[in-house]
């Protein structure tokens, strides 16, 4: 699909936003070390920008009261070609931030700190989790099983190491397994339909027989070209089917009232409508955007065959 599924995220849990973030600020050590040490390349971590309040509140205790501040800038710039009145405005603001509350995620609402860690912090049920995604080094081989070593040396609970590739992999499966499935039966739906309506065998498979070429024709060029049939190109394939029995029927109906061929108003519809279609869908061959590729690539070809093999085959049963 084009879409990139590489890569791992550590998913850590807690009652609270605060539990979680500490938990969060335990994996991120585990992690730092794995990080100087080769084992992965970087990693995020929602804590970056929202620390636990434990946390603000040890960094807020660090900063001296604003009088001792004072006395230790003054002894420092003693000397110094420095007037101690400059940094005033910091001695202030230091004060500030030593008493101020400290930061909740409801102070980040509407920001776009705010986004970010709301994208790596969920509430999930009664409890919320952090999530700390994981840059692959430049191998591109994570040693998982050292992940999962340095998390529980930092005595973290339930710690879950996600593997996006394994995971997208086995979802996109299922899903094509089950579009496959109910393509089948699109297609056993149509020929039974025909077969209700036209009651002929012989007739519904002189309108099968272009779809299926074009069809065939149209996956075969991918083979040939070495791409990998998507579930976007599947759909693709559907609506060569939708698009090209129209095609075929005219064909047929012009054949069972032996005309000797289809009338040349309803041909000049056929093929404006075919090339409106085409116009439609062959710019999406080119476009940037890998769904929007496969589907343009996919029925812009596959309904131009479909019209050529269903006056193709028509002729031949004329003749």
């Amino acid at each position: 699909m084009g879409v990139s599924g590489s890569g791992y995220l550590v998913v850590v849990s807690g009652p609270t936003i605060n539990a979680t973030l500490l938990t969060a600020e335990k994996a991120g050590i585990a992690l730092q070390g794995l990080v100087e040490n080769d084992v992965i390349a970087s990693y995020e971590s929602p804590v970056r920008y929202l620390p636990s309040i434990t946390m603000q509140q040890e960094r807020q205790a660090a900063i001296p009261p604003q009088t001792q501040l004072a006395k230790r800038l003054h002894e420092a710039l003693t000397g110094l070609p420095v007037k101690a009145s400059l940094f005033t405005p910091f001695i202030h603001e230091a004060e500030i931030q030593r008493t101020c509350a400290p930061l909740k995620l409801a102070d980040l609402h509407g920001t776009s700190i705010g986004m970010v860690v709301n994208s790596m912090l969920v509430h999930h049920g009664k409890g919320w989790q952090a999530i700390l995604p994981i840059k692959a080094p430049a191998s591109g081989i994570v040693n998982t099983q050292r992940i999962r070593s340095s998390l529980a040396r930092q005595h973290i609970k339930d710690a879950m190491l996600i593997d996006l590739s394994d995971s997208s992999d086995q979802l996109y499966k299922g899903y094509l397994s089950n579009v496959i499935k109910l393509s089948l039966a699109g297609v056993v739906l149509i020929v039974v339909l025909l077969l209700f309506l036209l009651r002929s065998p012989v007739r519904v498979f002189r309108i099968m027989l272009p779809l299926t070429a074009a069809v065939l024709s149209v996956s075969a060029g991918f083979v040939l070209c070495g791409y990998e049939l998507n579930i976007m190109n599947l759909i693709g394939l559907m609506l060569i089917v939708a698009i090209g029995s129209n095609y075929a029927i005219f064909f047929d109906q012009a054949d069972r009232h032996g005309q000797g061929g289809i009338a040349s108003c309803t041909l000049a519809s056929l093929v404006i409508a075919n090339t409106a279609t085409i116009m439609g869908f062959a710019p999406l061959a080119f476009s940037g955007v890998p769904v929007l590729q496969a589907i343009g690539a996919t029925v812009a070809p596959g309904v131009f065959l479909a019209l050529l093999f269903s006056a193709s085959f028509s002729q031949r049963q004329a003749s």
